[in-house]
């Protein structure tokens, strides 16, 4: 879901446009966490932040 509705946005430096696909992926991700009895933040979440980060977010400032 995260992925589909970043590639529909232009502008990816824009929050107010990315807000909410943002919080709805770190929602998901502590979601799947809790349901797996994993704490949050953790090392798989942390690489899929980071991952999200440096394809749709690299070119910010």
């Amino acid at each position: 879901y995260y992925k589909t509705s970043m590639d529909s946005v232009k502008d990816w430096c824009n929050w107010t446009l990315i807000s909410r696909y943002y919080s709805n992926l770190r929602y998901c991700l502590e979601y799947e966490a809790d349901k797996f009895g994993l704490g949050f933040p953790n090392p798989l979440a942390e690489s899929i932040i980071l991952e999200a980060h440096l394809i749709h977010f690299a070119n910010c400032s």
